[in-house]
Formats: C-alpha cells, sequence, structure tokens
C-alpha cells in the first residue's frame, strides 16, 4: 500500500508513517554544528523552507519535551548528540509571510499583529507567574489592545518591536529555566519585497535593520537563529551589523540537497507510486536546479503535487510576490537585459555578470543585481561560473511557461486575449490596418495614466511601449529569432524579427517613438521619425546579413502619445 501525500507545511503531518516524505532531518545537525550563531538561507519559493523551518522547531522546542516520535525513524536518529537536545531549547518561530501593506503604515501595523500573535502563549496568567515581575508587566502592555478614535486598534510603537523578539528571548529563558533560545524567522524578505514595489524602501530598510540588530545581533540570549527567505538582500541594506554572517544562497555548497529533491529521491518516488514510465517527462519539467555542487535537483511542490495528481503532469509552480517584483525589474530593465532575456526565452543560453546581493536602492540600473535575483527566484540556472560571470539557462520547461506568462502578465486583463492574438497574428501577416485596430484596443484597455513610469516615478514611456510590445511579440518566438535592441546597421533597433521560414514569412523592424509636439505636428510625423531612423540607421542590413531578401523586410514606426497609437509600415 502506497502512501498518501500530503501538501501541509507542518512537520508532524508530513512526516508521519503513512505520508509521504523526503527524510531530510540531517539538516538539524549540520545546521546546528555550523559555527555561526545567525544563518540566512535563500532559496526559491516552494522549495521547502517553510517546511524545515517547523521541523526545527518540532526539534528543539521545550513544548515538545520528551516526544522525540517524528525523529526516530528518521536520519537525525543515528545522531545520538543531537537526539540528546530534543525538547529542550526554547524556540521563537515566526513567518514575515503577512508583514506587507500597500503603505509603510499598513506594514508596521501587520507586524504589530505578529508580534502580539507571538506573545499570545502568555495570555495565561498562569504562564506569567514563572517570568518575574517586570516581564510579566511587559507582555501585559504588549498583549494589551488600545483603540484610536475611528475604534481601530493602534499598533504597537516601531520602538517595542524592534526590541520585542530580544526581549521575549529574555522571559522565555526565565520561563523555562533555560540559558538561550532558537529564534527561526521564514520569509524575512517579503516586507522588504513590497517595500521596494510600493516605494517606502527606505524607511522599512531602516526599521528592519534596527529589528534584526537587536534580535539577533545584540541578542545575549540568543543560542542560534536561522533566517530563511528568496533573495539575499544587500549587507549594507539590512545587514550591517553582521560581521560574519553565512548567507547559505542557491550557488553555496552548504546544505545544498536539503531543499529539493535528488534524482535518486525523485525515482525512489516514482518507483513507489508506479510511475516510472513518466520519469523523462517529470525530468523535462521539474528536473534542473542547482544548488552548490548540486545538479539535477526538482522542485519539491511541483512532484509532490504530481504525485498527488495520480501523474498529471502540469505546472505546479504557483504565482507569488516574487515574481512581481521580477516582472517590474525585467519592465524597467536596460535594453541589454531586455535582449539577453528575449534570447533566454528562446532556449538560449547567455552571459552575464551576476551579483547574489539584492540592493534594490539601485537594481534597476545595475543588471547584475537583476540576474541574481532571476538566480535566487528559481527562474535561471548557473550552468557555469567564472568569477561574477556566469552562464545561465533557463531551469525547465515548468519554469519556461511561468516565464511567459510573466511576460504577458505586464499587460494582459481578463478582456484582452483576443486583441493580444490580432496583434500576433496581424504582425505575423504584417498586416498595418490589423495591428493598428488590435493595438489601439490594448492600448486602451491596458495602459493607465502612470504607466511609463518605474516604481520611482522616473518617465521613461518609450522603454515602457518598448516593453509592452516585446511581451506580446514574445509569443511568436516559434516562427521568429526575435532581437530587442541588438546592434544593427550603425545603431540598436527597437526590436528585429529574423524569420525562421525565410521562404513564407517576413522579416520584422520594429521602431517606437513617441509624440514630440517640437519635431512634429501629428503621430503620423511621430511614426515618420521611426521610420526615418530604421533606414538612417541601416537597421536591414542585420537581416539581409542572415539570408532575409531586401524585399522581405517590413518596416514599423509605432508612434504613442499617451493612450493613442498609430503604426505605419514602410
Amino acid at each position: 500500500m502506497t502512501r498518501e501525500i500530503s501538501l501541509d507545511e507542518d512537520f508532524e503531518t508530513t512526516s508521519a508513517s503513512d505520508t509521504f516524505y523526503v527524510d531530510k532531518t540531517k539538516f538539524i545537525g549540520e545546521w546546528y554544528r555550523n559555527n555561526s550563531p545567525v544563518t540566512l538561507i535563500t532559496r526559491p519559493r516552494r522549495f521547502g523552507k517553510t517546511l524545515t523551518m517547523n521541523m526545527v522547531e518540532r526539534f528543539f522546542s521545550v513544548s515538545y519535551k520528551n516526544k522525540p516520535e517524528p525523529f526516530l525513524c528518521r536520519e537525525i536518529a543515528r545522531d545520538s548528540v543531537i537526539m540528546a537536545l530534543q525538547g529542550t531549547i526554547p524556540v521563537i518561530s515566526l513567518t514575515f509571510m503577512c508583514v506587507e501593506g500597500q503603505t509603510y503604515e499598513k506594514m508596521i501595523y501587520m507586524l504589530s499583529v505578529l508580534i502580539r500573535e507571538v506573545f499570545e502563549q502568555f495570555r495565561d496568567d498562569t504562564r506569567l507567574k514563572g517570568i518575574g515581575r517586570e516581564n510579566a508587566a511587559y507582555v501585559r502592555e504588549i498583549l494589551n489592545e488600545r483603540y484610536d478614535d475611528n475604534g481601530d486598534i493602534i499598533p504597537l510603537s516601531e520602538d517595542m518591536m524592534a526590541n520585542a523578539l530580544a526581549r521575549l528571548s529574555r522571559i522565555l529563558c526565565h520561563a523555562y529555566k533555560k540559558d538561550k533560545v532558537i529564534i527561526l524567522l521564514d520569509e524575512y524578505d517579503t516586507p522588504l519585497q513590497c517595500a521596494y514595489l510600493n516605494g517606502y524602501w527606505n524607511r522599512a530598510a531602516e526599521f528592519f535593520g534596527l529589528l534584526f540588530k537587536k534580535t539577533f545581533k545584540e541578542n545575549k540570549f540568543l543560542d542560534k537563529a536561522l533566517i530563511t527567505g528568496i533573495s539575499r538582500v544587500s549587507k549594507e541594506s539590512l545587514f550591517s551589523p553582521f560581521n560574519n554572517l553565512p548567507v547559505c544562497s542557491v550557488t553555496s555548497p552548504y546544505y545544498e540537497d536539503t531543499f529539493g529533491f535528488t534524482q535518486k529521491e525523485v525515482d525512489d518516488a516514482l518507483a513507489e507510486y508506479m510511475m516510472m514510465e513518466k520519469r523523462e517527462e517529470v525530468k523535462h519539467w521539474y528536473d534542473g536546479y542547482r544548488f552548490g555542487n548540486m545538479d539535477g535537483m526538482y522542485n519539491p511542490w511541483s512532484i509532490v503535487n504530481f504525485l498527488s495528481a495520480k501523474g498529471e503532469i502540469e505546472d505546479y509552480w504557483v504565482n507569488t510576490a516574487s515574481n512581481e517584483i521580477v516582472s517590474n525589474v525585467l519592465q524597467y530593465g536596460s535594453a541589454d537585459l531586455k535582449d539577453k532575456f528575449v534570447a533566454l526565452m528562446q532556449g538560449e543560453n547567455i552571459v552575464a555578470t551576476v551579483s547574489e546581493d539584492t540592493t534594490y536602492k539601485t537594481i534597476l540600473s545595475r543588471s547584475e543585481i537583476i540576474w541574481g535575483l532571476l538566480l535566487a527566484c528559481g527562474y535561471l540556472k548557473a550552468v557555469k561560473k567564472e568569477g561574477k560571470e556566469y552562464t545561465l539557462a533557463i531551469v525547465n520547461h515548468e519554469v519556461r511557461i511561468m516565464m511567459d506568462d510573466l511576460v504577458l502578465a505586464w499587460f494582459k486583463t481578463e478582456n484582452d486575449q483576443r486583441s493580444h492574438d490580432d496583434f500576433t497574428k496581424a504582425l505575423a501577416d504584417c498586416d498595418e490596418e490589423r495591428m493598428q485596430e488590435s493595438l489601439s484596443l490594448l492600448s486602451m484597455e491596458l495602459i493607465g495614466s502612470s504607466d511609463g513610469s518605474d516604481h520611482e516615478g522616473n518617465h521613461e514611456p518609450e522603454k515602457f511601449y518598448h516593453g509592452f510590445v516585446l511581451g506580446i511579440v514574445a509569443a511568436l518566438r516559434n516562427r521568429f529569432v526575435i532581437n530587442s535592441n541588438r546592434e544593427s546597421g550603425t545603431g540598436r533597433s527597437d526590436i528585429l524579427m529574423e524569420p525562421k521560414d525565410k521562404k513564407n514569412d517576413h522579416g520584422i523592424i520594429i521602431e517606437f517613438k513617441v509624440f514630440n509636439p517640437k519635431e512634429e505636428k501629428d503621430l503620423e510625423g511621430t511614426c515618420d521619425r521611426a521610420l526615418e531612423q530604421i533606414e538612417k540607421k541601416k537597421y536591414a542590413l542585420e537581416l539581409m546579413r542572415r539570408g532575409v531578401p531586401q524585399d522581405r523586410i517590413v518596416r514599423f514606426g509605432i508612434g504613442y502619445k499617451d493612450k493613442e497609437v498609430l503604426v505605419k509600415a514602410a
């Protein structure tokens, strides 16, 4: 009889004897024995970070004293030294998953709710008796909810929240008569990503920098801390007080087989559920991740869902906030970045400088940070690494589908699919009138008054329209080799499309211009200016060099004025 499949992130439920579970308990000993009091581990979403944190909590927490049963048949049971620590250390475990908001004040409010939830264990007055009068008064102050004139709960002060986890460490040591505590913080970067997207990064970074300093650096009651997230926020932004904070990123050799399934683990699962005939298809869809020196790692969320669905192959990697950041930086990224992104979507490997430190303040001006973010989020893998030069590729088929959706999400709404399809068909057919009709409809539906401005309000409409149309054009990559801002003639064309079938499809050049009343009187003049640039810069030479006859090259000038658009062919 095969085991049941659980999608739960609770260790005790998932690791039950009649439930499918891949044993990762050796991590407990590996992590606890490392020399650093604080460890940061970054992995893509849905790679088992939350389940791992729950496993560590369940192992060490004094709440589970004399309850070692879930670990007795696991690999960690062979480690008698670490097993002696089971149920002996107070643990503070929390996640920043819901600490977000469109404003800094909303984010602070959500953190206040979380802090109060962490202190809820002391709501019972009998628990307060063992922690001393001063500590008991502090707990009551935390839990005492006050209301403003509108009846809304007043959040805790920022100073109180910055000190709350360090103070709770002291309280737990008093309550359990222990010297030290363990602190587990999951999804530490969620509020920071939200702060970047909503324009209050500086305030958030300053506050969380102080919270982390008080909790992890100056906390004399801290034994060890484990922090997990997706991205590695730069030391200057958040971790400046830490001298030697070990960061176990996707390229680090530490814990390389803890998050994700190895080939053997997947093979064992397929054999147990009698699905070995699907091995190659599963490999094509879900394999390909590389952590440290461990190649061929699988997305565990996708594998568990695949088994649960009785072998149904689908893209199970659902969208989350990390996609929004990636979409943002790709949309407003440099010409070179867009060009390489299109190459990746066409199945090519690219070479790029990569920084794994995410510095949100300068992310749009530094493509190496964007490539590092794509690597951390699990969209790309490092095929080869030489210093900061990485050869990058899309991980697998599931990720390729997601990246398609990511590009479409730049502009897609529930009602625009027909217009989107109409535009791509019209473009492939070089039908100027149909292109005009469908692109006008898309522009009216999808381009708001703030579009063309990045998250900091910098207005760059041509860059926005370029990314907008490029996202649509990417759907034609099976018929065309698509280049964005590629050197051609004596300049760089906005979009250059080389037909794979040179007998039946045309070569296409697209140039974008935004209406400039100082240079032209109407949008037709804007399109003429775009077409003149195509001729002046000799953009067609690149397509001719690739074997496209001159008489089969169609040039399009696309002019924009707010939501109004005009397409003109030559």
